[in-house]
């Protein structure tokens, strides 16, 4: 499942504004309830338990396919993740928000890290579901939201106390 955030912070304001968006982080939950996403200075982690590292009362949409995942659809996405973790934060890729810096900064600028809407968005594009007609290197978390393919699940609100260094799993 795809969730995305309504963050609170400084970071996430900003790329609110910059998407005129509600949204400011996406992620992939896991069926076990632990989640893959890039995360600021942590880069791309598994955490444990989604929702983790987000300030507590953090409001997060979960959405979900229409047409249920295959199993080997759901497999080429975690395997795509699980490829990620440890990877970087892209902290450029926010500026390809800024329609003018699209042109300046391209993807191959920075192919070792991710921000949070790309990694989800071509974690689909991986098992050949491709969310939006864009790039990944240029969808926000609120295309994500506008997908025809995907369909509002529930809102969730974050509860949990913040951690100071993500957990690291190996996956089972």
């Amino acid at each position: 499942m795809i969730a995305l955030y309504r963050g609170k912070g400084l970071l996430s304001w900003w790329i609110k504004t910059r998407t005129w968006s509600d949204y400011s982080h996406a992620s992939w939950i896991m069926d076990d309830g632990s989640e893959i996403e890039a995360w600021g200075r942590f880069g791309i982690v598994h955490n444990p338990t989604w929702g983790i590292l987000h300030a507590r009362g953090t409001e997060v949409d979960i959405f979900d396919f229409d047409k249920r995942l295959s199993p080997e659809e759901l497999n080429k996405i975690e395997q795509f993740l699980f490829a990620q973790v440890g990877k970087k934060y892209d902290y450029l890729g926010l500026f390809r928000f800024i329609p003018i810096c699209r042109w300046i900064l391209k993807k191959a600028d920075n192919v070792n890290a991710w921000f949070c809407s790309e990694l989800t968005s071509e974690a689909c594009e991986q098992a050949g579901r491709k969310l939006l007609k864009k790039p990944p290197q240029e969808t926000t978390p609120e295309d994500i939201s506008t997908s025809l393919l995907l369909h509002y699940v529930e809102t969730r609100v974050c509860g949990g106390s913040r951690l100071k260094l993500p957990i690291p799993l190996v996956r089972a």
